[in-house]
């Protein structure tokens, strides 16, 4: 290959002037656009995406009418090519931004996407949780037999506070304190808000990481982190601020009707609450669908309430691109939708 470039090389040297700068030219064109394609920048870029039927992901044994609902993703980037980025500037329906993300100055790109995982998971559960119990309530023959996990971290930045290794990392489930099994995220909350961050730490906290289980004695400096992602409200109740989530068990087969649930490569939380809904509609007799083609977004919690989602003007024009029906949005996303 080096003998070939050297031989035309010794051919070009025998050309005119005019040749040799004809063929700089082409060479400079020739690397530029190899460069544009290449080179990439930072930016946080959004795109329409693609709709899934949740009846691929979650499906019930049942007769009852599935109806078509469907949740709404989105594409996104954290870095681009120069010319993928000039190509979005044109595009009116990407989002771009320069730089990183407000996650990603908090979070590695690994530890985002170990979130990611895990709200989606999240999303799942609840999802199924909330619907069954709605529908239980409502009179409908339905059971979800389901137990009490531990509570799952999903906002611990270990790069960032420079945590030892055998401190609480993102995907953590905690199962029990000092040999007492945990019942609720309000009783970890509650122990972590009583420790002395200026003394020693000698509690221990059996996790499950990783499918294995170990015992874990946090340091000063991560119970310190873990009270400043948690707050008290008037009446003395803790709240949790994007800290983790309760986990459950759920028993898929001895569920009536049984649920099936397939594996999916979406992450993150938006679609939960077209999630509960396609449940819902499944294990109850009435078609809430009444045949439409019913997309939306939004996370869902087990108390019922719908929240924020990010990304909704793409999500409403990739509806569109899937002739979509009936877009649903959480209240709070709905002048942007408009």
């Amino acid at each position: 290959m080096i003998q070939y470039l050297i031989s035309i090389f010794e051919k070009i040297k025998k050309k005119s002037i005019l040749f040799k700068i004809l063929c700089c030219i082409i060479a400079l064109l020739y690397i530029s656009i190899i460069l544009i394609c290449v080179i990439p920048i930072r930016v946080d870029r959004t795109t329409p995406g693609s709709v899934t039927n949740v009846s691929y992901v979650l499906s019930v044994d049942s007769e009852n009418e599935k109806g078509n609902i469907y949740t709404v993703s989105v594409y996104g980037d954290d870095k681009v090519s120069v010319l993928e980025y000039w190509l979005s500037l044109l595009d009116h329906n990407s989002e771009i931004k320069k730089g990183k993300s407000n996650t990603r100055l908090v979070f590695t790109k690994k530890e985002e996407d170990s979130r990611n995982v895990l709200y989606k998971e999240q999303s799942i559960q609840d999802a199924i949780i909330l619907a069954y119990e709605t529908a239980k309530k409502r009179g409908c023959d339905v059971e979800l037999p389901y137990s009490y996990k531990g509570y799952c971290f999903l906002s611990i930045p270990q790069n960032k506070l420079k945590t030892g290794i055998e401190d609480f990392r993102i995907g953590d489930i905690v199962t029990s304190i000092d040999d007492v099994p945990l019942e609720s995220s309000q009783q970890f909350i509650s122990k972590i808000q009583s420790l002395d961050e200026n003394l020693p730490i000698t509690n221990q906290f059996k996790v499950i990481r990783d499918g294995s289980e170990r015992l874990i004695t946090p340091s000063s400096k991560m119970i310190q982190f873990l009270k400043t992602l948690t707050i008290t409200t008037d009446t003395g109740q803790y709240l949790i601020n994007d800290l983790g989530y309760d986990v459950y068990d759920i028993d898929y087969k001895n569920a009536k009707p049984k649920i099936n649930r397939e594996k999916t490569y979406s992450v993150g939380p938006s679609g939960g609450f077209m999630q509960a809904l396609s449940v819902y509609n499944a294990i109850t007799p009435t078609d809430i669908t009444h045949g439409k083609r019913i997309m939306g977004t939004g996370t869902i919690a087990l108390d019922g309430n719908v929240g924020i989602i990010g990304a909704v003007e793409q999500k409403v024009i990739t509806t569109k691109i899937y002739q979509g029906d009936l877009f649903m949005v959480p209240v709070q996303n709905y002048e942007d939708a408009k």
